[in-house]
């Protein structure tokens, strides 16, 4: 079926975009966004993603402020042009890889109308491909990106502008297959184990993101890391070039009886052109099931079969931190690099099962899922 983008010279195969190139139900196309003030008080998330093979759309938007989180849920038929629109939550490409503009109608108090303006040029990171056994459960693209987030939040009844220098944003773009929710129909569900790890870091001349995906013995499938120096005046999108490490070592304290970081220190290099050392302190925590990562009755991919609003809040003192849908955070932190420069950035991680590095027991039994 032929789409208004097949007028533009994008294609990779000889049929017409809208046609996926697999009939993988787990083709996917996904934004993501994690927006955090210099304060680090506030953390607000967004994902939207296109599921082409199950003909769904589906979004999230969620906000940790002050000890609350607050979350919503959007999922419907995805339009054959792939409009980024689902219910109440809106996505607009300005000007790629430089603007982009979200848009949040008010459910039950919560709403947004926010822009990301990019400070950095974009960073492809290495090609993951995951398998389980024969299976591959992962083959995914992705570049990261850091930004300027300016606009307004709507949070308990609370109008929050974003003033422009005060909040940052670090993005995503991801596509490929990813195996979510759940295994082809008759087959068993994965069971192994996974450590996540994401770390993003903004301070006033540069910024920096690393990404760890590990085995529970510690073997890595994704260790990458790179260093963005923020725009020159002038400077194109594609003009940014970046150094580059795939030595990375991570030290988190854990707050006890939970997999939640109390303190971290992350190591880039010296391997490659990187060799910068960081002390992290986590404030201000960020459920990621507001955004439908192991949510029981909100995760990504989930076919209902029809349209759906849903709205969701919890108090972040009082959820059971080995719960498994708690088990995935991300903190948004102060960080300290090793010449004292100070910044604001995110710590994220996912530890399930055993993680022997990370001195972990196995607390969640056999059926793991597939994916974060």
């Amino acid at each position: 079926m032929l789409t208004k983008w097949d007028e533009y010279p994008i294609h990779q195969i000889p049929v017409p975009i809208a046609q996926p190139v697999s009939n993988d139900p787990n083709i996917y196309d996904r934004y993501w966004w994690a927006m955090f003030s210099d304060t680090a008080d506030t953390h607000i998330g967004f994902g939207l993603t296109m599921h082409p093979n199950k003909q769904l759309i589906d979004a999230a938007f969620s906000i940790s402020r002050g000890g609350k989180q607050e979350a919503l849920f959007a999922s419907g038929f995805m339009p054959v042009d792939r409009t980024t629109k689902v219910g109440p939550i809106t996505l607009t490409v300005v000007e790629p890889l430089r603007k982009l503009h979200l848009h949040v109608d008010s459910v039950e108090g919560l709403s947004a109308d926010l822009y990301f303006d990019a400070i950095t040029g974009p960073l492809e990171e290495p090609r993951f491909v995951r398998t389980v056994g024969t299976t591959v459960t992962g083959d995914v693209t992705r570049l990261a990106q850091f930004g300027q987030a300016t606009g307004t939040i709507e949070f308990r009844g609370e109008q929050i502008e974003l003033e422009p220098g005060k909040w940052f944003c670090l993005r995503d773009r991801s596509w490929g297959t990813r195996g979510m929710p759940s295994s082809a129909p008759g087959a068993p569900a994965p069971t192994r184990s996974a450590a996540f790890w994401w770390f993003g870091a903004v301070f006033a001349d540069e910024c920096f993101a690393a990404v760890v995906q590990e085995d529970s013995d510690g073997t890595a499938h994704v260790r990458s890391a790179a260093k963005l120096p923020r725009f020159a005046p002038g400077t194109t999108v594609m003009d940014e070039k970046f150094q580059h490490s795939d030595m990375i070592a991570i030290d988190v304290d854990f707050i006890p009886h939970t997999r939640w970081a109390a303190h971290a220190e992350v190591r880039l290099g010296p391997r490659g052109l990187l060799n910068e050392a960081f002390d992290i302190q986590p404030i201000t925590r960020f459920q990621q099931k507001g955004l439908g990562y192991l949510h029981p009755e909100w995760p990504l991919g989930k076919v209902f079969g029809d349209e759906r609003v849903g709205r969701e809040s919890w108090d972040l003192d009082e959820i059971d931190p080995l719960c498994l849908e708690h088990v995935h955070t991300q903190q948004v932190c102060f960080i300290t690099r090793a010449d004292g420069t100070r910044g604001v950035g995110i710590f994220e991680q996912g530890i399930i099962g055993p993680h022997v590095p990370s001195r972990l027991p196995d607390g969640f039994g056999e059926q793991l899922p597939a994916s974060l």
